[in-house]
């Protein structure tokens, strides 16, 4: 049986910093998953530089927060990539939530950064303007402003029971705001992070909920009288989290949301294809692969961390090493990751028609081939082949040096 639950809020008085309670609504800027401190060792040479660089990047939102005199920054969880964070961001990111004293900022914390009896969130002193939620519901008004901020922390990595299940606030005349780390899913379906229903966000009563977790921004979604988005993360963390990032910015107040989507990311992570058929070197590839970047992401294209999926055929004519082409496309680009999806040009019926170790080979693959169960296999059976015969080129170079 749904039942309300009303929660005795914490009131903060400084009325003097924050604005008039009068204005009927309030300006906000709603970010998550900033993932401060997150070590990307995949990027290898760059790891450090792009760690220092989400710090930069949280710089930035708090500059738009005094430059555009944000009332209210919401972080829906995971603003550090984990609950130990090195002492000296620590003390950088309390240094910019404190330059901002005529912003109320409000956190709650995720899966990555739950709070714990040894959390930064728990053990250091963060600025008079700043608000950790609690791992049990509450909720907090926003000093000088006719608005309560509702939120909840992780206790732990996992949370399978909703946090905002049963959750109804009273239509009081306050702008009733939530932020909430936690999974946007179907009735009745299962999730480890906090499940978070429509049903879920129509009986709560918001007016807006800034939600955190999935990396992607949403768009505003509405349910009953409640708007609800996530903002993605404000940097990639990986090649799944393609496209542009940021967090949401505007107005918010009773029955209205007014919000816009404000791209603020270093740089773009981007996968694409590259057809190397026809070309007939390495240097030829390399320029094609310029060339593709420049035309797609503009004169800045350099800056933009790659993966790159080369495809089509290779005349085996000239040699083609995959790692020297990723090591020279480095000396330009800020990161670039190349996988070698190509296929010599040959002619599979002659090379099966040899009476010769790699004909027997070739043979034996097309058999299996012509009675794969499924096109899946039939495909991997294919990229068999091939990696195949790359090894019996290798073979012959090796035995005949």
């Amino acid at each position: 049986m749904l039942y309300n639950i009303y929660i005795a809020f914490i009131e903060r008085t400084d009325k003097n910093k924050m604005g008039s309670s009068s204005d009927g609504f309030i300006r906000i800027l709603h970010c998550a998953d900033v993932h401060i401190g997150a070590q990307n060792y995949y990027l290898r040479t760059k790891a450090k530089q792009r760690c220092a660089e989400i710090l930069m990047t949280f710089e930035k939102i708090v500059n738009i927060c005094k430059n555009e005199h944000i009332e209210l920054m919401l972080i829906a969880g995971d603003l550090f990539d984990s609950n130990h964070i090195e002492n000296s961001s620590l003390r950088q990111v309390k240094h910019l939530l404190a330059s901002i004293p005529e912003t109320f900022v409000a956190i709650s914390a995720g899966n990555h950064d739950y709070i714990t009896s040894d959390s930064p969130y728990v053990t250091s002193k963060w600025p008079p303007n700043v608000h950790i939620f609690a791992t049990s519901m509450e909720s907090v008004t926003v000093p000088g402003k006719n608005v309560r901020v509702w939120g909840c922390s992780f206790p732990t990595p996992y949370i399978e029971n909703s946090l905002i299940r049963n959750i109804h606030v009273p239509d009081d005349g306050y702008i009733n705001i939530m932020v909430m780390h936690g999974e946007f899913v179907s009735e009745n379906q299962q999730s480890r992070y906090n499940p978070i229903t429509k049903s879920n966000l129509a009986y709560c009563g918001m007016d807006y909920v800034a939600l955190g977790h999935i990396h992607q921004s949403s768009s505003i979604h509405q349910a009953n009288r409640t708007f609800f988005a996530y903002s993605g993360c404000p940097e990639s963390q990986g090649f799944d989290e393609t496209g542009l990032k940021g967090v949401y910015t505007g107005l918010v107040s009773k029955g209205s949301c007014n919000l816009t989507f404000r791209p603020v990311q270093k740089r773009i992570y981007i996968t694409m294809q590259s057809d190397v058929t026809g070309l007939k070197s390495q240097d030829e590839i390399i320029n094609a692969v310029h060339e593709k970047m420049k035309n797609n992401y503009g004169e800045n294209y350099r800056e933009n961390i790659y993966r790159v999926t080369f495809t089509g055929t290779l005349q085996t004519a000239f040699p083609t090493d995959f790692i020297q082409i990723e090591m020279k496309l480095s000396e330009e680009i800020f990161f670039i990751q190349v996988r070698n999806y190509t296929r010599p040009d040959v002619n599979l019926d002659e090379l099966a028609s040899e009476f010769t170790l790699k004909g027997i080979f070739v043979r034996k693959m097309l058999q299996q081939m012509h009675s794969a169960p499924d096109p899946i296999t039939r495909n991997n059976l294919e990229k068999a082949l091939y990696l195949g015969l790359s090894a019996f080129e290798g073979e012959v170079k090796y035995y005949e040096n």
